[in-house]
């Protein structure tokens, strides 16, 4: 019922909105472009370096629009390529690689599927190099904590992934991001998928967020012809089950008290007994002096014995010219018990455009050690040909892992994130106009990496602490013919010492990777 509401408030919206509009105008001029990406690397540590088939990607981009009154994007990707080659179909599965891995008590063998889909172990009846080689009977897929935990031991022990034998391709080019944009009168009406990212759509606190980056489609109507800035966005895509969701975003300035703010959304509109919670918030000067903003969150289907309310308070000074500064407290207790709320304090320095300096300290729940996050950055100029740039960041939490495992990764990418309890970063560069055309970019970045893993199986999550560290030297040149053609080419050297545990079992591999990558685009 919520559902055919919403999309009949929808609809009407869009009918009126020629009735709404203000006089016709000559429809402007249809602009058609595009732009062509062709991106190689190479990895020149191989043993044999061979350029056949080192083309990472080629994608092209088609945009058109008529003035303000529409646009739309179109990007095709994977153009070049046969696109997955699988083996033979298992139990309704198409298995595409397979992997042994040695273990004490014997090995073991995995297979992957077309859709990165892990299952195993399994023992072998015949070949390995096809499917029939594997029991007949394929598991459920692995947990993601389990596929990270593999994928660290693949790497740790040398391991690696490989081909079945090529079956049936499927077609190389497929449909990449994709947006349309129309404005019928005072509306805006936008679609988009496949990733493509409009923007967020946020309350004051960010305790309700309608994402743009989605699979979708995705849906986004907007207006402030009756006065209030209103967003509508319906997202067919954000749950796994297939329930679609709603969001409302409303917003108005009044005269001599601020900006006042309103969210609804609806995360389960076949549910009537879950997803739906609302935002209120005001942003108001005071005394010239400063911004204060206040805002609270309700979650209508909390849950039995859970509390239901959120809020925040911030303000946001200028003392002096470009100097701003930035503090915030939340608290989120929707959906958890009393002692679980969700705690931080935040603040943030900057100087204008040149530099800023952030701090944040998160708790969950009243025993929980805050995690620490610390980020800073800045951009100067010395010399108008030269522009110097740097960036720090710092992570740490002491009991909690600091995200999901592909958060976070060690720099042969394999993830990391949900064994690591602290991370840091230093990254330094500069950007040398040595003519209108050319530009050459050194940089270096060192990072630290603090992790725990299982004595025992040291894959896994678990009590024993653990560093390591890597150092990535970069340089990159870029030419412009025009302001629609360029061509970079870019050298990283990255390299990162072994880690191994009390036992000597190694836990994430030595890295020593050279790599060229190449990027030529082209705008029409």
């Amino acid at each position: 019922m919520r559902k055919t509401l919403f999309v009949v408030l929808l609809g009407l919206l869009v009918v009126a909105a020629p009735a709404l509009a203000e006089e016709a105008q000559p429809a402007p001029t249809l602009s058609v472009g595009g732009t062509f990406t062709l991106k190689a690397e190479q990895d020149l540590k191989a043993s044999a370096i061979n350029f056949d088939g080192s083309v990472d990607k080629a994608s092209l981009t088609l945009k058109a629009a008529q003035g303000e009154l529409w646009s739309a994007s179109l990007d095709i990707g994977s153009l070049l390529g046969s696109g997955a080659s699988y083996g033979m179909s298992q139990d309704g599965k198409y298995l595409t690689q397979w992997v042994r891995v040695q273990r004490p008590d014997g090995d073991k063998y995995y297979v992957k599927d077309q859709d990165d889909n892990y299952y195993g172990p399994f023992t072998l009846s015949s070949d390995p190099k096809t499917p029939a080689g594997f029991d007949t009977s394929v598991p459920p897929a692995l947990t993601d904590a389990d596929v990270a935990a593999l994928d660290r031991e693949i790497a740790a022990k040398g391991s690696s992934w490989t081909d079945f034998p090529t079956g049936p391709s499927v077609i190389g080019a497929k449909l990449g991001a994709y947006q349309l944009s129309v404005k019928p009168g005072p509306l805006t009406l936008t679609a988009w998928g496949n990733n493509a990212n409009p923007g967020d759509k946020s309350d004051l606190f960010e305790f309700i967020t309608s994402a743009g980056e989605v699979g979708g489609p995705k849906f986004r109507v907007e207006s402030s012809a009756l006065g209030p800035s209103l967003t509508f966005d319906y997202d067919t895509s954000s749950d796994d089950d297939g329930n679609d969701a709603a969001f409302v975003f409303g917003s108005m300035d009044l005269a001599g008290i601020g900006t006042l703010g309103a969210t609804f959304k609806d995360e389960n509109l076949t549910d009537s007994t879950a997803g739906m919670g609302a935002s209120f918030d005001v942003k108001a000067p005071v005394a010239g002096l400063l911004t204060a903003k206040a805002g609270v969150a309700f979650d209508f289907n909390a849950g039995e014995g859970n509390d239901s309310l959120a809020f925040g308070v911030g303000a946001e000074v200028k003392p002096i010219d470009p100097v701003s500064v930035e503090v915030a407290y939340t608290n989120d207790g929707r959906g958890v018990e009393k002692n679980k709320h969700t705690q931080k304090i935040s603040g943030k320095v900057a100087y204008g455009e040149l530099a800023s300096l952030s701090a944040s300290s998160t708790t969950k729940g009243e025993n929980d050690k805050a995690t620490l996050d610390v980020s800073a950055e800045a951009k100067y100029s010395p010399i108008e040909p030269v522009t110097l740039n740097g960036s720090f960041s710092y992570t740490k939490d002491e009991d909690s892992a600091l995200g999901d495992p592909g958060d976070y990764t060690w720099p042969n990418d394999v993830g990391i994130g949900d064994i690591l309890y602290g991370t840091s970063k230093v990254s330094l560069g500069l950007d040398y106009a040595l003519t209108s055309a050319l530009t050459v970019s050194p940089s270096v970045e060192l990072a630290n990496y603090t992790i725990r893993v299982n004595a025992t199986d040291p894959y896994k999550p678990g009590d024993e602490e653990l560093t390591g560290s890597s150092t990535t030297f970069g340089a990159k040149a870029t030419y412009k013919f025009s302001d629609k053609a360029s061509v970079s080419l870019g050298v990283n050297s990255t390299t990162a010492g072994e880690v191994q545990n009390a036992a000597k079992q190694v836990v994430l591999p030595k890295v020593e990777d050279v790599k060229l990558t190449s990027t030529l685009s082209v705008s029409f």
